[in-house]
């Protein structure tokens, strides 16, 4: 008889709002990671499933205390439109994504009880950190992503595995720090004049995009080098 299949236990990172949670599950092509519903109590947690470290997945999640069957999400597209992520019991009409919402059963969950050992290494710019990505991206064809969190002091930038040629052992977080908090949806790369900046819409074509994921609090296995 086959082995059974050993689950992953669950790494919670929480995400600072419902808009980071939809920007990470939207594919912006009318197509979305799953977004899963846990019942505790008189509130929901509202998660969506990453990366695999060490063992455990990452759950990045927001609490709320209602929910509904799915979520529409309005992605800005020009400078003047608002991202806008809300609650809906049924589809209405583009240009605005409609995600379905899963729920399930959160007693099976098992909850990681240790922190996940990941090497980090740290990038000498946020401007070279946000290209590597972006054109990592584009060479595998996803919209690129990335992870920003203060630590206290600084913003930290940060993504998983941008050098797929070392990615054969554990994953890597690679990091930069920035002094500035855009607080922002994306970042852009003007690749005609090797500029990088930030902004809270997409759409200009001179320009390349990754999402930026703001979380409410570090990843629990960062720790800035002394």
């Amino acid at each position: 008889m086959p082995k059974p299949q050993k689950s992953n236990s669950i790494l919670y990172v929480k995400l600072a709002t419902l808009d980071d949670l939809c920007r990470y599950a939207s594919n912006f092509d009318y197509t979305a990671s799953n977004i899963i519903s846990v019942k505790s109590n008189n509130s929901h947690s509202l998660m969506v499933l990453g990366e695999h470290l060490d063992g455990a997945v990452i759950a990045y999640y927001i609490n709320t205390p209602s929910t509904e069957r799915m979520i529409c999400y309005t992605y800005p597209s020009s400078i003047s439109q608002s991202e806008n992520s809300h609650f809906v019991t049924e589809i209405g009409s583009p240009p605005n994504h409609f995600m379905n919402i899963l729920e399930i059963d959160g007693n099976n969950l098992k909850k990681s009880t240790k922190v996940p050992k990941v090497p980090i290494v740290k990038v000498g710019s946020v401007e070279e950190l946000i290209i590597a990505v972006i054109r990592k991206g584009i060479a595998n064809d996803y919209f690129a992503q990335l992870y920003a969190f203060n630590n206290g002091k600084h913003t930290i930038f940060c993504m998983f595995d941008i050098l797929e040629e070392l990615s054969e052992g554990p994953t890597t977080l690679y990091y930069s720090v920035s002094d500035k908090n855009p607080n922002s949806g994306f970042a852009r790369y003007k690749y005609t004049e090797n500029k990088v900046d930030f902004t809270g819409y997409m759409g200009e074509h001179s320009y390349m995009y990754a999402k930026i994921i703001n979380l409410a609090e570090p990843f629990p296995f960062f720790k800035m080098p002394d």
